[in-house]
């Protein structure tokens, strides 16, 4: 009986290998496999500086005179493949060559040249070669929001180099990648053709900086404000970030949100931060109001002051009055801004410091409040701009209304 047995296990034994092998058996594992996207093409960079590394880049080993170089590209609604022109003929300058920029219709794009010919567009649909490389890894560039691809044809006897973005953001980073193809060599300008596909696997990337400007615009100097904010708007594009935080850190208590003053020196610069494809990322200490500006207002009696701002998860007036002022803010700046907003920065976040009517509301049940409290701010800010992005850090975590997993909340 025992030897039966043995026979009839190790024949089982040997059919369930056979189906697992054949994939008629599912293989069930305790980690889920993760799928990351391509890696960049680091090892193919060899001297040249470019962060970040675009996903599928090769360089020419034999460089083209950069000496005279016409580009042509066409308009879009921001003035991005502009200052995607620009940037290159600021890499042309600062190698000794010379570079001129027109704004060109895209059926004369490849109008024959007398030197090498710089062609900056976006959108497959507009795409006057054929028979590019636009996949990398299995993935199609057309597909990836801000992606782009750069080519190096010929055009009858002139050299022809093609920038062209899925969108008018992707061609501004593949002007941006470009430009550091760009180097003085044997006192001469030169620049490297190269096979590029790429595009960001994060989209929405934030820089920082514009903070340097507060002083500035505190006493204002607004002028030298704005020189210093576009300085960190281009910065931000010129690494291929898309948004740059823009808080100006007021002292505790002193103002409530943005100050007149620096809602004009930021309205300056949004079409400069635009046509770099830079959002502006406002981020903010959630209150409502200040100490200094409240502290004499008798509706405020009884509302517990945190680090200088009065705040509280119950008190509806004040909080309507606050979210439409904020909402009035919002609405200068449209849809080129982001909001964030810090709950206070405190043990528990100033929870053990709510007012009698807050315990009397929510009792112990922090998240029920700290949720009622955020989908006010929220709702102020979509009403007047839908597509702001906006962000919430409560204690002790960070939570982003906008992701699907977060639409119940």
């Amino acid at each position: 009986m025992n030897g039966i047995f043995k026979i009839i296990c190790k024949i089982f034994s040997r059919l369930l290998v056979l189906l697992l092998l054949t994939g008629q058996i599912p293989v069930f594992s305790a980690e889920k496999s993760v799928e990351y996207p391509p890696a960049p093409q680091w090892q193919n960079l060899g001297n040249f500086d470019i962060v970040p590394c675009p996903k599928a880049i090769n360089i020419e080993k034999k460089s083209l005179s950069a000496d005279k170089i016409i580009i042509r590209y066409i308009k879009d609604q921001y003035g991005r493949t502009r200052s995607a022109a620009q940037e290159i003929v600021f890499a042309v300058q600062a190698a000794g060559g010379t570079a001129e920029s027109t704004e060109c219709e895209i059926k004369n794009l490849l109008t024959p040249a007398d030197s090498l010919l710089i062609i900056i567009g976006y959108d497959k649909k507009s795409l006057p070669l054929k028979n590019v490389n636009d996949n990398f890894s299995g993935e199609n560039v057309w597909l990836k929001p801000q992606g782009y691809i750069i080519t190096h044809h010929k055009a009858g006897s002139a050299d022809l180099i093609l920038i062209w973005g899925a969108d008018d953001t992707g061609a501004l980073y593949g002007a941006v990648t470009l430009s550091r193809l760009i180097k003085t060599e044997n006192s001469g300008a030169k620049i490297y053709g190269a096979e590029v596909v790429d595009w960001p696997d994060i989209p929405y990337r934030i820089a920082s900086g514009m903070e340097a400007a507060a002083n500035l615009i505190e006493k204002g100097s607004l002028e030298k404000a704005q020189l210093m904010m576009k300085y960190y708007i281009r910065q931000a594009a010129l690494s291929k970030c898309n948004s740059v935080r823009t808080e100006f850190f007021h002292p505790a208590g002193k103002s409530e949100y943005l100050t007149d003053k620096e809602i004009k020196a930021v309205s300056m610069i949004l079409d400069y931060a635009r046509s770099y494809g830079v959002r502006l990322h406002f981020f903010f200490h959630m209150n409502i109001g200040s100490q200094e500006k409240r502290k004499d207002d008798p509706r405020y009696k009884g509302v517990p002051i945190i680090r200088g701002y009065f705040m509280s998860w119950s008190h509806e007036a004040l909080i309507a009055e606050t979210c439409a002022a904020l909402a009035g803010q919002v609405k200068i700046f449209g849809d080129a801004a982001d909001y964030g907003f810090h709950f206070p920065d405190t043990h528990e976040g100033g929870w053990a410091n709510r007012s009698d009517q807050c315990r009397k509301r929510w009792g112990d049940d922090r998240a029920a409040a700290d949720a009622w409290l955020a989908e006010k701010f929220y709702s102020a800010v979509k009403k007047v701009s839908p597509k702001s992005q906006i962000q919430f850090v409560f204690y002790p975590y960070s939570h982003n209304l906008d992701y699907p997993g977060n639409k119940a909340v």
